[in-house]
């Protein structure tokens, strides 16, 4: 089944060209609509570096900062124009729910971000833009030489090692050593370098939530039927049913979203309008679930302190009246829908799925704002806030929060079970990290019975793992190549995904990647036989350690 022909002349996906398949294609950019760039692409036709960097993600400017600053030339090379990843563009309600695991050159980050606020102790919660400016300062204290708007289009190896990138600006760079800094893993298909897109079967690692699960109801509250079909067929958002084998490995990934900053602020307020070619009837999915919440259970606040919790929003505070919202279950800004297909597209292909995400994120807020069928408690909290002034080109953000791309299939794959190992010592590991195990859905679809809507591919775990840091996560196979590492598309099973992929544990492997490659072109040494201990101690020893504060 080809998702893009699902809704075929209903207007839905009427633009789309993103393929099905989990083939891997040449990288790819994202979005025009972006902050300034750092530096501009324009150069000299050859550049030569100790390092490139590919992708200036969070955990792609920590292995560029830790580089650069263990003596290393290095450049940062960006396929759009946005530079911070998703810590510059909306996701601001940082998870950690374990902050004293945050050390060294991610910490120094952090600290740097909570000083601008005054802040004596290290906080994990800030603005966009604060974000940026610390980026910027470290990238240029570091000496970091960063191109924008510019894609790797091929690469060069000789001897299991790559040794030139061409690039869409018609350069060539040539690197001793790569890192792979993007959330798609873009680098590794033109590296030819063993990777996986999809779920795998649940019988490979023996993991309970492996491969496809069971399909649920789209808000637990529900009890209600649903009526799924509008005119015989799936309303929007749907697909129709189709026989399942739970525990089967597929190609889909968990839904992705943007990740909307808002302020509460008037002063600061911009116009917030629905897009262009917004349409009620595009959310009558959502207007039918919340029909059916007869006991009003979505309205239930469960969050802490002064944020959001409900079955409509989440809404995490941050500094300066701004708010990071996520999404609900009744009124998803997740959507796997859109979300099918992103890895595989070319540059113009992804340029109209983030558009066509955008318009379908604008229009989410704009239903919640003014829908007759939101009720009024959410209409007036959401009617509080708008787009900022002082964030963005146009007050959205402008990276898609891509969850999970390609997976790294390097020398061991890490599962669920190495998570839970709590006899894991640190000898073999990078650092620390921590979280749930947490999964949003592969697809909505129309039930058997044709009676609701349904959920598949969603967990999320009640405990906290806490987990060392393996640097087989960034190996790839010695025999594949020598001279990279990929900090973000890590070689996990997708559950095991599901905790590894916060920011905070992607910037701790990006840090130790850059002090990886520094140190065995100090030494002489392999990759793959470094010592992890002297990886930690070099990311402890980046951190400019005036800069760090102190914490839980």
């Amino acid at each position: 089944m080809n998702i893009r022909n699902i809704f075929r002349g209903q207007g839905f996906l009427a633009n789309r060209e993103a393929a099905e398949s989990a083939q891997p294609v040449p990288p790819a950019a994202a979005a025009a609509a972006s902050q300034p760039a750092a530096v501009s692409s324009r150069g000299p036709r050859q550049i030569a570096a100790d390092l490139c960097v590919y992708g200036a993600s969070p955990a792609g400017i920590m292995a560029a900062i830790a580089a650069a600053r263990s003596e290393l030339s290095v450049v940062l090379v960006e396929p759009t124009g946005h530079v911070g990843g998703l810590l510059t563009s909306g996701l601001n309600a940082t998870d950690a729910p374990v902050p004293s695991l945050i050390k060294g050159l991610v910490r120094e980050f952090f600290s740097r971000c909570s000083a601008h606020y005054g802040q004596r102790i290290m906080t994990i919660r800030h603005e966009p833009k604060i974000c940026g400016e610390i980026f910027q300062d470290l990238l240029r204290e570091a000496g970091v030489r960063v191109l924008t708007d510019c894609r790797l289009d091929r690469l060069r190896k000789l001897g299991g090692q790559v040794v030139e990138a061409e690039t869409s600006t018609g350069q060539r760079i040539s690197a001793t050593w790569w890192v792979d800094g993007t959330y798609e893993g873009d680098l590794m298909p033109l590296a030819q370098i063993s990777h996986v897109v999809g779920r795998e079967p649940r019988d490979s690692y023996d993991e309970v939530r492996g491969g496809v699960g069971k399909p649920g109801p789209m808000y637990g509250g529900l009890a209600a039927p649903v009526d799924p079909f509008r005119d015989g067929k799936p309303l929007p958002w749907l697909e129709p049913y189709e026989p399942l084998q739970q525990g089967a490995g597929d190609w889909r990934v968990q839904a992705y979203c943007f990740r909307v900053t808002l302020t509460g602020d008037p002063a600061n307020m911009r116009e917030l309008a629905p897009p262009e070619n917004y349409d009620p009837a595009n959310y009558e999915l959502f207007r039918r679930l919340i029909g059916a919440d007869r006991t009003g259970s979505g309205l239930v606040n469960t969050a802490r302190n002064d944020s959001i919790r409900n079955g409509y929003l989440h809404i995490a505070q941050l500094p300066s009246q701004k708010v990071d919202l996520n999404s609900g279950n009744l009124v998803p800004t997740n959507n796997p829908l859109l979300s099918q297909g992103w890895i595989a597209a070319s540059a113009a292909g992804r340029a109209r799925i983030l558009q066509e995400f955008r318009d379908y994120t604008q229009g989410v807020i704009w239903f919640l704002r003014t829908d007759p069928a939101v009720p009024a408690e959410i209409q007036t909290i959401m009617r509080r806030y708008w787009y900022p002034l002082d964030e963005y080109r146009d007050g959205f953000p402008p990276a898609l929060y891509v969850r999970e791309g390609r997976r790294l299939s390097g020398e061991k794959v890490v599962t669920v079970h190495d998570l839970m190992d709590e006899t894991a010592d640190e000898e073999g590991s990078l650092g620390q990290g921590a979280y749930h195990l947490d999964c949003k859905p592969a697809r909505w679809y129309v039930n058997a019975q044709g009676t609701r809507p349904v959920r598949e591919g969603q967990f999320f775990s009640k405990k906290i793992l806490k987990f060392q840091l393996p640097m087989e996560l960034i190996l790839p196979r010695r025999e594949e190549a020598r001279n990279l590492l990929v900090v973000n598309a890590v070689s996990a099973s997708h559950v095991a995904f599901g905790s590894i992929r916060m920011e905070p544990i992607w910037m701790t492997l990006g840090a130790s990647a850059g002090v990886a490659v520094a140190l065995a072109q100090r030494t002489g040494g392999t990759l793959h036989a470094l010592s992890r201990q002297k990886i930690r101690n070099g990311v402890l020893e980046t951190a400019e350690k005036h800069h760090l504060l102190p914490g839980r």
